[in-house]
C-alpha cells in the first residue's frame, strides 16, 4: 500500500511545473502513483486529489489520471509514465 502525504492543491509549495491529477478510487491512477514511488519520483511532481467539483472545474479534468505541465493538460487515462 503507497500511502501519499498529499495536499489540496491550495497548499502546494513544491514548485514543480508538472501535476498529476488522481482520483482516490481509480485503479489507472493507483498504477501511476505506484510506478512513480517505485521509481523514487514522487517528489518531482505535484500529487493532487480530485476529489470535488471543484477540483475537477479549477483542472478542467476530464479524466483521471491527468498529466499538466505548465498549466496544460499533457496525457490524460492510462498512460505509461
Amino acid at each position: 500500500m503507497i500511502r501519499l502525504n498529499y495536499k489540496r492543491p491550495t497548499e502546494l509549495t513544491n514548485v514543480s511545473r508538472t501535476k498529476l491529477i488522481i482520483h482516490p478510487t481509480c485503479i489507472s491512477s493507483y498504477n501511476i502513483v505506484k510506478t512513480l514511488a517505485g521509481r523514487d519520483l514522487l517528489g518531482e511532481i505535484n500529487i493532487i486529489v480530485a476529489e470535488t467539483p471543484f477540483d475537477v472545474v479549477r483542472y478542467g479534468v476530464w479524466s483521471v489520471p491527468l498529466l499538466v505541465v505548465d498549466e496544460k493538460p499533457v496525457a490524460a487515462r492510462s498512460f505509461n509514465p
